[in-house]
């Protein structure tokens, strides 16, 4: 997965044209920030705001096609403006020009076309929010029906804006993306569930809806939550560090690192005599060396080795090649490399899993023989190159002209790994890192306006429920200080899916994730009924979209009549042979399929239990051999929906219980 790490926050680009004297006095450039663009939607009937970078102290001048004068603001020192507008009713397409003014002519304007002003949605979680409606590749093979779902995606007033995935230590000021038109083509990769959430609020309010999804497949809830709301979780404290320590001075975690480097290998030299002897010099005597067949793992004498192994191979480089760029590739390494051409380190990767591929600069390339050598250091396991014969190779980028480097390598053994000092290691902040998402992609839109939330996350923190209890309502509440307001937020309770090594810790996250119903304008999506056990993407994103756009039509859109959820349990007691329970609301229960009740003694054993359903009652019984003290529903990784409301068919919420 590929990711972006930034470390500076406060236009960077900007501040370099600034230092180069190139963007001011006169003529500035006006930056807006990412999120506009053409085709972008705007929050109906509210004071919404736009913002980008300019010279300091330039007027920043704006005019909506709704308006008849200009709105204006002053960048700041720093070169940065914030522009309130008020928008309208629902409508469109409009324009928006910006233009600016310093002490010199005024810049050249931007002109944004296409603007809608409707209703706009931040979409957000892991790979279930990110799947799109249809195949985009193995695992994300799109929805039910998804290609007659895409000969129906001509929506032109619907528009998607897809968050750039970026980490970042610090929060950041932007975002890269762009408004996209929902089309056949377009919809094939926006979320699905956004989708057909979008769709049916388009459908049900005839106005124009924007959604912003920031979602990244297989990340924790902790990576969307800021580092202030991260205080007092103990096991993110290493990880708020270690990005606390990113935000300082780059070019002296920089000098430090190349400080730990040089000691490093002044330590190597002290107990490995080949790298004391300079082994990977072209003029090395290396004819005492034994030789290995490369690709291929340490086997023979080296079979149990850890530590220091190095390896040399001679070269012939056609005359034509001289002066020519080049690559080196050498597979993947167990465990650790570094590689020198002709005596000049071209590369090093500490990990075991990534290719190794190395570029040769011109100027190192001339024709006749060539020495390759290579200092591998295994830490633990069998050591060696991996892959197949034809990844090891030195080749031109430009075409498929390629030297094979697989066959005969010599070889000799240097330092044990128990002599070698450690390698000083690089914090790599990666997309499960607590904080950096957040940083990175909610972080830069709190200035938007937004109707409301909706989000698709749990899997990836199943095995830490009492954990998720505080950190999920911990998220909520983080967002809508960010956001500056009580941020409807409406999310999806994770579908049933055969975990491996589940011993309950799924049913426990979805409670979890039940609890966070405490908080204020939230509402949560029951998917008992739309799961798939083995496949942790379940295919009916329709259903899903459509319940979460339930949710936002009765609480945000006043549709009093909008039926969100199955009753729910309100009293549970223990009668002669089973258990009575009551569920609130006005809508009866019917069954729709094998009792997914259990049933336990004092014991607190559970058994299977048998389900009546009257009404808005449920009497259970089982073969308990005392009176019952505790109920629980559709309770496991996998479980099917047995109860739901008569008339909406929504399937009634997992839930565990002890009797009075």
């Amino acid at each position: 997965m590929r990711y972006t790490v930034r470390m500076n926050s406060r236009w960077l680009a900007v501040a370099v044209l600034c230092a180069s004297g190139a963007l001011f006095p006169a003529q500035a450039q006006i930056q807006l920030a990412g999120l506009f663009t053409d085709h972008m939607v705007l929050q109906r009937n509210a004071r919404v705001q736009l913002w980008g970078s300019a010279a300091p102290g330039e007027l920043i001048r704006v005019r909506p096609s709704w308006y008849e004068q200009d709105a204006a603001a002053t960048a700041d020192s720093e070169g940065r403006f914030v522009v309130a507008l008020t928008t309208p009713e629902a409508s469109g397409p409009h324009t928006i020009k910006i233009q600016g003014r310093g002490k010199g002519a005024a810049s050249a304007p931007i002109v944004l076309s296409d603007v809608m002003v409707g209703e706009v949605w931040l979409a957000s979680g892991q790979s279930n929010m990110e799947m799109g409606v249809g195949y985009q590749r193995p695992g994300y093979s799109g929805v039910l029906n998804w290609e007659q779902e895409l000969a129906d995606a001509d929506r032109p007033r619907i528009r998607f804006f897809n968050v750039e995935n970026q980490i970042s230590p610090a929060e950041l000021d932007e975002v890269r993306g762009a408004w996209v038109v929902a089309d056949p083509k377009s919809v094939n990769d926006f979320s699905a569930t956004g989708w057909f959430f979008a769709k049916r609020l388009e459908h049900e309010l005839d106005v124009p809806v924007g959604v912003v999804a920031a979602d990244w497949g297989g990340t924790p809830a902790q990576a969307w939550t800021s580092a202030r709301a991260l205080r007092g979780f103990p096991r993110f404290e290493a990880d708020l560090a270690a990005c606390a320590a990113l935000k300082g001075d780059s070019d002296e975690r920089e000098r430090e690192r190349a400080q730990a480097l040089e000691r490093y290998e002044r330590e190597l030299l002290a107990v490995d005599p080949l790298s004391a002897a300079k082994a990977q010099s072209p003029r090395f005597d290396d004819r005492a060396w034994t030789s290995a067949e490369q690709p291929g793992v340490w086997s023979g004498d080296l079979a149990g080795f850890d530590g220091v192994l190095w390896m040399r191979r001679t070269l012939e480089i056609p005359a034509a090649w001289a002066g020519m760029q080049l690559e080196l590739s050498l597979g993947t390494i167990d465990d650790e490399d570094t590689t020198w051409w002709e005596g000049v380190q071209v590369g090093a990767t500490q990990t075991w899993d990534t290719a190794r591929r190395y570029r040769i600069a011109p100027e190192l390339v001339r024709a006749g023989s060539v020495q390759i050598a290579v200092r591998v250091i295994d830490t633990g396991g069998e050591g060696g190159m991996r892959g197949a014969p034809t990844i090891l190779y030195v080749g031109r980028p430009d075409t498929r002209e390629k030297l094979s480097l697989a066959g005969s390598w010599r070889i000799a053994r240097g330092a044990e790994q128990a002599r070698l000092p450690r390698y000083p290691a690089r914090y790599e902040p990666g997309p499960g890192t607590a904080s950096v998402l957040f940083n990175g992609m909610i972080a830069p839109l709190q200035r938007n306006t937004f109707a409301g939330a909706i989000w698709y996350q749990g899997e990836s923190n199943v095995g830490y429920a009492d954990e998720y209890t505080r950190l999920f309502p911990a998220l909520i509440q983080d967002w809508r200080e960010h956001f500056g307001r009580e941020l409807p937020f409406y999310y999806v309770q994770i579908a049933p899916h055969l975990y491996r090594g589940d011993s309950g810790n799924t049913a426990l996250l979805r409670e979890s994730q039940r609890a966070a119903l405490a908080l204020p304008r939230t509402g949560m999506v029951v998917t008992l009924d739309v799961g798939d056990p083995r496949d942790i993407h379940p295919k009916n994103k329709q259903a899903v979209g459509r319940r979460l756009a339930s949710f936002a039509l009765r609480d945000v859109y006043g549709r009093a009549d909008e039926v969100c959820e199955a009753p729910a349990v309100h009293s549970a007691r223990a009668e002669a042979g089973g258990v009575k329970l009551e569920f609130q609301g006005s809508e009866s229960l019917e069954a729709c399929g094998e009792s997914a009740f259990e049933i336990a003694g004092e014991d607190g054993v559970f058994v299977p239990a048998t389900q009546a359903v009257s009404g808005r009652s449920v009497r259970l019984s089982g073969a308990l051999s005392g009176p019952p003290t505790q109920v629980r529903y559709a309770w496991s990784a996998a479980p099917t929906a047995s109860l739901r409301g008569a008339s909406s068919q929504l399937p009634v919420a997992p839930f565990s219980l002890k009797l009075p």
